[in-house]
Parts: C-alpha cells; sequence; structure tokens
C-alpha cells in the first residue's frame, strides 16, 4: 500500500514539474512560433513524414479535407 502511494505522488510531482514548460511549447508549437526544441523536432518530424509518405507539408485548404474524408 505504500509503495502505491509513493509512486502515485511522484507521478502527480512530475506532472506538476513538467506542466508549465510543456504547456509553454505547446503554445508556441501550435502559434508556428520558433521554439528552442525545434533543432530536435524537426528532423524527427521530417523522418516520420518521409516513412509515412507523407510529401506535401502545405496548408489545407477545404477540398483536401474533403478528399481525406472519402
Amino acid at each position: 500500500m505504500g509503495n502505491a502511494v509513493l509512486q502515485f505522488l511522484i507521478v502527480i510531482l512530475l506532472l506538476f514539474i513538467i506542466a508549465i514548460p510543456l504547456s509553454k511549447y505547446l503554445y508556441l508549437a501550435f502559434a508556428k512560433e520558433k521554439t528552442k526544441l525545434d533543432a530536435f523536432f524537426l528532423p524527427l518530424e521530417k523522418i516520420i513524414y518521409r516513412i509515412a509518405g507523407i510529401k506535401d507539408l502545405g496548408g489545407t485548404n477545404w477540398k483536401k479535407y474533403v478528399f481525406a474524408l472519402i
């Protein structure tokens, strides 16, 4: 019982520690602003796109959305 409580408290503490930096990163990422982690995530993102076969990284208009739904 004591071990489970300790594990729970550690998880809650880790969530509190990463909450603010993660929320700042997500805000900047969705606002399409530069972040400090772009040097790490952009090459990783390109590799994932290449593996998935995604070629067009441009914006999506309504026609592309409709085609994706079909």
